[in-house]
Order: structure tokens, then sequence, then C-alpha cells
């Protein structure tokens, strides 16, 4: 009782343990709703939210586990809310700090996401950009019952204007009013610029919070507790995650003073001095038309963000930048490090550029050192700043990098400061081996544009400065931008020898060699991939690829195709051995050699075929014709001649879409036409031959298809017995009635599908349909006779053919009795085992065995010693020979006598007339069928036959 009890309790322990696996193993997924009353195109909240909060929960998860999942959906206010409050979400995204909140929920102790509140109008409208003393009374976009309504009325007061305000019910309506000036301006939270709009004023920043459902104290103590740890690890996270997802810090949003608008508008164009040939950072490109660059790139952005437009003016067409300035021709100069002279003012820099000093090895200079340093002439803007930063350098400008970089390996100079772009794409240290890098220090120098005071006011500089800070490529992007360039400087020979002299010839004789090698190696294997090893000529591949360029290029000539091959050449190797064999090849390959190495193609094709390609001339006819004379014997062997195979196709004019293989196909043809014989012989493709080609290939493309459609029809040919001419049987015969040609032999597709193997599905299809007749006579009481059905030699390879013939007589519950399985007596000649084997099988299983066409083989009398059939039935061939009657009729004496002692009945096929029916019955036949008593029937005409019958 005891046992009893601990088992029992181990169980529950169990069940317990293994439902607390589960539970918690489970996926832990919570649902958030984003607050985005103020979506709208260009303000990213969704986006924004999901990123935030994602990258905290990330981040913390391994000591603050939240969920595995989190499942975003966009809300409003209200259904915020109204989710919240029944359980729909879990929690709110992007909430600020409102008194409309405050009923319904408690917020994170920290915020999750930043951005500002900002007042927008359409540019078209008279109104700038912190110009408040014209605001009064403007009308303002409001969402309905919105949270930042108090903001906006503590912000107008703050700053001295007052407002009316008009309320809608979705920010599409807030945005179609402003931009149809049905309204002055919209007050939104955004993250961005509002499409179309532009910023007159920025009401503050805003932040966002999550927030729960006042009840759910564990999930926001959570919430907390993941907040304040990522504060931990990252301080500025905020800005982080704004300049992460929108590349600019949410306090740069652009605002333009109406001065500023005012200058742009009289100033729509800058006319800005680039240089043309300093790739990758300012060039011109041909192909295009345009200027490109770095550069340029980030002024494009800058222009295109202030509404400028530009035009680049190369160095070539204003002189010296600082003269296209002085003569009015320019606006602005492309790269400046400080202001010039009275006559330009330098912006805020669009990105810093790093600059390398390089020095000859084991040379110590230091930044504050007194030095003579060269930099190009390109790179002649960065003076001012060096001027000003690092005064006790004197610097001195070189036209090319290579004159440069020999100034310092010559002393000339102590350093030189070669940019990183330059150093990637003008040059490389490895053709300078004497220099390196200096490590201590490296030079920043900030790119600004120097705007013209000629031509620009100040209003234009504040404008672009304040753009500027929108798109500022930072010197660790610059040189992202630098490292990913299509274009790396290579090492030019000039340079390998200067600096490898020693080692260049030494390389060159092994790039030679290994060349050579290469050549060798690649020689060798291509002629062992197209070689036979045997014989030592071509082999099919070979043939293959070379004759199809052949034919391709010499499209309007004519060529004979040949395949030979040797008359069962397997009795070679069986009588005389494989090294024979082998031989007798390779003689053969030897003469084709001889005959057509001057103006043919040959290769053995597999086992003892080859084939030849020739140009149809009288000539190469000949020499096709003289192979039937080939006198090849067998080694020491003077009685056995070797008997070819020779098949021609002619190919008038080449048709590629035919395919060679097809060509080779036809040839193969010819060499099988002829009637078995021990000569040589040679035959040529012909249009007979491809109407039976055609015919084939015709029967092979449609026999699936049509034995799907039921084309294939079963056809009854009554049996009759002699003793009182009453029907007692019938055999199953098929005939394909085609869609479009009609009724088609049997003699004519069936030695294909014997080939093919389609014989199979054939054979299983009439044994359905011949057992689903006798089944419906069966259950229609009517009268039912055996019918003999034929076995194909493809099934004496499936040793399971007895079970699937099983299987479809199970299906239909037919009588055995009523089923008698015909095996044609050739299949026995080649497959003597498999075929006394399936039937001892087949009479196993209780099937009738009969033996068709006895006689016309060679072993007719070994077979019934060695097999038990039922039924012989006798070749017509000894009823329908018209040379020496009595002699045939003898032998038919004889097989019947000969059955009727070992119990076995016979029939005889093909009886036509009066006189062989007498003949057979006198002779003590039992049965026999053909056109005498009916033709095969189809299967209506053969159960009316039936029907009828005693």
């Amino acid at each position: 009782m005891k046992n009893i009890k601990a088992i029992i309790l181990m169980l529950l322990t169990s069940v317990i343990c293994f439902t607390s696996f589960s539970v918690y193993a489970e996926t832990n997924t919570l649902k958030a709703g984003i607050l985005n009353d103020y979506s709208f195109d260009g303000n990213s909240i969704s986006e924004y939210a999901e990123d935030s909060v994602n990258t905290i929960l990330d981040t913390t998860a391994s000591t603050n586990f939240i969920a595995n999942e989190i499942n975003f959906d966009d809300t409003t206010f209200n259904k915020g809310i109204s989710d919240l409050q029944n359980g729909n979400i879990d929690f709110l995204c992007m909430v600020p700090v409102s008194d409309a909140f405050l009923a319904y929920v408690d917020y994170t102790s920290s915020p999750i996401a930043t951005g500002f509140l900002g007042l927008y109008t359409t540019d078209y409208k008279q109104l700038y950009f912190e110009e408040f003393d014209i605001f009064n009374q403007i009308k303002i976009g409001l969402l309905k019952n919105s949270y930042i309504e108090k903001i906006l009325s503590d912000f107008s007061a703050a700053n001295n204007f007052t407002y009316i305000p008009v309320y809608y019910d979705t920010v599409d309506d807030m945005l179609n009013a402003v931009k149809n000036n049905s309204i002055d301006a919209i007050f939104t939270p955004t993250t961005n610029n509002p499409d179309g709009l532009k910023l007159i004023a920025k009401g503050g920043k805003l932040d966002y919070y999550c927030a729960v459902r006042k009840d759910n104290t564990n999930l926001l103590t959570k919430l907390n507790s993941a907040i304040n740890q990522y504060k931990i690890q990252n301080p500025f996270y905020l800005s982080m995650e704004y300049t992460k997802l929108f590349k600019r810090p949410y306090s740069n949003s652009i605002g333009y003073t109406k001065e500023e608008q005012t200058a742009k508008e009289n100033h729509p164009k800058l006319r800005i001095l680039a240089p043309d040939n300093n790739y990758p950072s300012s060039y011109y490109d041909k192909d295009t038309g345009e200027y490109n660059g770095i550069y340029e790139d980030i002024i494009k952005k800058v222009a295109d963000n202030a509404g400028f437009e530009i035009e680049f003016i190369s160095y070539d067409q204003s002189e010296m930048s600082m003269n296209g300035i002085v003569m009015g021709k320019a606006d602005i100069i492309l790269t400046v490090s400080g202001s010039k002279q009275g006559l330009t003012t330098a912006t805020l820099p669009y990105t810093k550029v790093s600059y390398l000093p390089l020095v000859k090895k084991d040379t110590n200079i230091f930044e504050d050192s007194e030095i003579h340093v060269g930099i190009l002439a390109d790179d002649s803007w960065i003076t001012d700043y060096l001027d000003d930063k690092y005064k006790q350098w004197s610097v001195e400008k070189y036209s090319s990098i290579d004159s440069l970089l020999t100034a310092v390996e010559n002393n000339t100079v102590s350093a030189v400061l070669v940019s990183l772009t330059d150093l990637q794409t003008k040059t490389s240290l490895i053709a300078h081996p004497k220099l390196s890098i200096l490590q201590d220090f490296d030079v920043e120098v900030p790119a600004s544009l120097g705007v013209s005071n000629l031509t620009c006011n100040q209003h234009i500089v504040s404008l672009l400065n304040k753009t500027i800070q929108n798109v500022t490529l930072t010197n660790s992007e610059l040189e992202r931008k630098v490292y990913t360039l299509n274009h790396i400087y290579v090492p030019t020979v000039k340079d390998m020898l200067k600096t490898n002299k020693q080692w260049i010839f030494i390389i060159l004789l092994v790039i030679i060699a290994i060349i050579v090698f290469i050549k060798w190696r690649e020689y060798y294997y291509k002629k062992l991939l197209h070689t036979d090893t045997l014989t030592q000529i071509p082999n099919k591949q070979y043939f293959m690829k070379t004759a199809e360029k052949i034919l391709d290029n010499n499209s309007d000539k004519s060529y004979l195709l040949t395949s030979l091959d040797v008359r069962n050449f397997k009795l070679i190797n069986e009588r005389f051995g494989h090294i024979v064999g082998d031989q007798t090849l390779m003689n053969i390959a030897k003469n084709i050699k001889s005959k057509f190495h001057k103006n043919g193609l040959y290769a053995r094709s597999q086992s003892d075929s080859f084939l030849i390609l020739v140009e149809d001339t009288s000539q190469n006819r000949e020499l096709l014709k003289s192979l039937v004379d080939l006198d090849i014997s067998i080694h020491n062997t003077t009685n056995y001649k070797v008997p070819l195979k020779i098949g021609v196709c002619p190919i008038p004019r080449y048709n590629p879409a035919l395919s060679l293989s097809l060509y080779i196909d036809r040839a193969n043809i010819a060499k099988k036409y002829p009637s078995a014989r021990n000569t040589n012989y040679i035959c040529y493709f012909t249009d007979d031959m491809n109407k039976k080609l055609n015919m084939k290939n015709m029967i092979e493309s449609e026999m699936v298809r049509a034995l799907s459609k039921g084309e294939f029809v079963v056809y009854y040919q009554p049996k009759y017995e002699l003793a009182n001419d009453t029907i007692i049987g019938a055999e199953a015969l098929v005939r394909w009635n085609h869609k479009e040609k009609g009724i088609i032999s049997p003699g004519v597709f069936i030695p294909v599908f014997e080939r093919n193997g389609f014989i199979v599905d054939l054979d299983f299809y009439v044994y359905e349909q011949v057992l689903k007749m006798q089944k419906h006579r069966l259950d229609m009481g009517k009268k039912v006779i055996p019918i003999s059905m034929n076995v194909s030699r493809c099934h004496l390879s499936d040793t399971n053919f007895v079970d699937k013939l099983e299987a479809v007589v199970a299906k239909y519950k037919v009588p055995k009795q009523y089923i008698e399985m015909e095996i044609t007596e050739s299949i026995f000649s080649q497959e003597d085992s498999s075929a006394i084997a399936l039937i001892y099988n087949l009479k196993e299983h209780g099937f009738t065995i009969s033996m068709d066409d006895f006689g016309s083989g060679y072993s007719s009398l070994n077979l019934l010693r060695k097999v038990q059939i039922d039924t012989l039935k006798i070749d017509k061939v000894f009823i329908d020979s018209t040379e020496d009657v009595q002699r045939s009729q003898v032998i038919v004496e004889e097989i019947i006598n000969m059955a009727s002692k070992i119990h076995v009945k016979t029939i005889c096929e093909g009886v036509e007339t009066q006189s062989q029916r007498d003949f057979l019955k006198n002779a003590g036949c039992n049965m026999v069928q053909g056109y005498f008593y009916s033709k095969p029937l189809p299967y209506e005409d053969f159960s009316d036959l039936l029907n009828s019958s005693k």
C-alpha cells in the first residue's frame, strides 16, 4: 500500500513539474498600442516608437526579461485608452504627459523617445520664423480634445501673441485645411518637417513615455527597471535614438526668418567654384555632364534642403578660385578652411577631412615642431586652417602626388600632408617604402563653404548654416565613404620596379614557369577529357562539341554522319575474351583513323560504336563504302571475320533545331534497318525510315496522353472448341483509336512500347478492362468465359509482377478459372531463367498458362520439359505455309499428338479457311481462333456474340 502511495505521489509531482515547465516555456507576447493621432507622411512616429522600445527591451533582456515578442499597433487617444482599460493591449507607447491621461494611466518614470512641438504653415504664407509680433489672431489648427492645446496656450502667452483655435477630427483634415488656406498654421508634435510646410516656431521639446493601466503595477515596474537600466548604460539615449532614425539631432529642425527667406528669394541660384579633376572629392563626370564627388553630394543636399538652385563652375572657367570671387563670377567656393581677406565668410563645417602626416621612416617630429610641410596644390584650401592652428609650420605646394612624396623622400620637406582619400585613390605606400605614416598626430581640417561677401549677404550665410547642421557629414562617415569607394589605387609597374627591382626578374621567371605549367596541364587534361582511353581516338564528348561547331559554321554544305558498330560484339567478348575484344576495337579505330584523319571527324561513341562526320562528296562516299570491305579478323583466328554494321544519315543542310543527337539516331536506325546477316553492310537513312521514325516519335509523345484519355480499346477474338464449334474462350487484344489518325495497328505501337517499357502500363490497363468486363457479366448473371491476356517480357524484371496482378484480380473478385495468362515463347531465348520462374510463380497462385507462338523458336521442345503449361498455341506459320504443306502438317500433327500425351491442350491461331479448320480437327487440335470464325471484336459486338451463344 505504501508503495502505491509513493508511486502516485511521484506521478503527481511529475505532472506538476511538467505543467510548471510548460507554462514557463510558453512564449510571452505583449501587445502595445502606439499613440499616433498625429501620424502623417514624413512623421514616422510608429517606426520611431517600435525602434525605441525594442532597443531598450532587447538591450536589458538578460537582466530584466519582459517579453519574447511585442506586437505593435497604431491607435488614437480615445481608442488607446479604451483598449488599455479592456485589456486589449498591455501598454501604450508615445504618450506625452498630459492631464487628459492622468485619470486612466500610470506613466513610466523616464521617457522612451523625444521630439518637439512645431508651428507650421505653408511656404507662401507671409509668416516667418519666430516673428511673433505678426502672429496675433492667426488661425491655428488642432485636433479635438488634443492633449497639446494647453502647451500651445502657454507657448502663445510666453511669446505675447494670440490665436484662434480651429478644431478637426483627424490630422489629415487639419493638414488639408492649412494647405487650402482655411487656417494659417497647425500646431503639432513631430519628428520631421511635414511635407510642403515650413517651421515658423518651435513650441519646445516633447518627451514620450510608456503608460500602463493604473492597476498594472507589475508591468510598470518592469518597464521602469528596463528604461532606467538602459539610461545608465546610455545617458544620451533620447538624442541617440532620434539621430539614429532621422539622421540629425531633434533640435536641428530648420526655421527661416523673414530676412533669410527674402535673401533666398532675391538670390535663388548659387554659383559654386569647384575643382573638376580631384576624384573622388570633387570632379566633373564627362559621361553624365555633371559635377560629382563627396563634397558635391553634401552641397547638393544642403542646397536642396535650403531651396537653392546651384551651378558648379570649374576653376579653369574663372582662373583661380579667389579671382572668381573678386570678379563676381561665383558666389561660393566649394572648400575653404576659414574666411579669407574679407572677401568670403566661411560657413559652419559640412565635414572634416583627415590628413595623414607622412615622413621618412625612423623620423620623429612633433605637432608643435617648426617644420617645413608639403601639401598638394589641389589642397591649397587647407592653408587658412594650417596658418591659424600651426603657425610654426611653413607650407610648400606641389603639383602632383609623386612630386610631393619625392620631396619628403629627398628631405626637401620634413613631412607631407596627404588626405585619406588621396592615399587610397592616388598613391600607395607600397610604391614609397622609405615613407611611413606618423602615428603621433593627424590633422583634421574642417571643410566649409566660402560665401562671397560681394554677391551674398549674411542672411544667406545664416540660412546655409542652419541647413548644414542637418546634413553634416562626420569625419567617421567621410572615412567610411572613402573606404567603400570603387576606385582604389593600384601600384603601377613603375612603382613595382622602383621598389622591388631585385625580385622582379625572379618573379617573372616564376610567373612564366607557372603559365607554361598551367598551359601544359590544360592541354593534357583537355586531351585526356576528349580522348577515348582504349583506342586513343576522340571520344563522343569531343565529337558532339566539335561536330556542332563544324555544322553551325558550314550551314551551306552537306554532310554525312555515320554510325558504325560490330554485330554481336558481345559474342566476341564471350568467346575470345575481353582482351581480344579490346584489340578488335583498337584495330577498327586504327582503320577509321587512317581513312578519315585528313578530311573527317571521328570518335568512339561507346562500347563497340563509332561515329564519323565527313562532307558529302563522291570521294567521301567511296571512303565510307570502303568500310564495308574492311577485313578485320580475330587475332590468331583465320576463320572468324568481324561483321560490321554501318548506318549513314545524310545532312543536306544542318538544322540546329533538330539537334545533332537526332541525326545520330537516324544513322543508328539506318544501321539496324537491314535484315540480320553476317557480312559487312552499309545503309543510308531514307524517307521511309524517316516516316517510321516520325511515327515512333509520335507514338512515344502521345502514349501517356492516349492511355489517360482511354484511346486504347480492348478487342476480343473468340476461341472455338473444334469438337462442337462453340465459344469456350477469347484472347484480349488492344487497339489504339487515335483521336486524329484513327485505328493504329498493334504491330506499329507494341514494338515501340516493348522497347521503351510503356508496355507494362498498357498491359495492366488491359488487365483492368478485361477483369472489369468479366466482373460486370458475373454481376449481371450473364455467360462468362476464360479470357487470355498477354504477359510482356518487360514484366520478367519485376519481381512484384504476380503480386500486382493478384491485386487487380482481388479488386474485381473474378475467379481465376476465367483468367488465362499468355506468354510468348520468344521471351525464353534471352530470359530463360526469369521466364521459367515467372511461370512457376503464376502457377503457384492458381493462374492458367498458355504459351503463344509455339514452334517459332529454337527451344520449343526443351521448354515443354522445363515448364508446366496448360495450353500450347501453335504458331500460324505452320498452317499459312504454301511451301511443302504436307511437311508442315506432319509437324502440326506431331505437336498436337505430343501435347495430348503430356496432357496439354492445343489451340491454333490464324485459322482462315475451311480446309485449315478441317485439318486441325482431324489432327485432334482442341481449339482454334481466326477469321474463319471471327475477327477481333469490340466489347459491344463480342458481348452480343457471347450472349447469343450456347
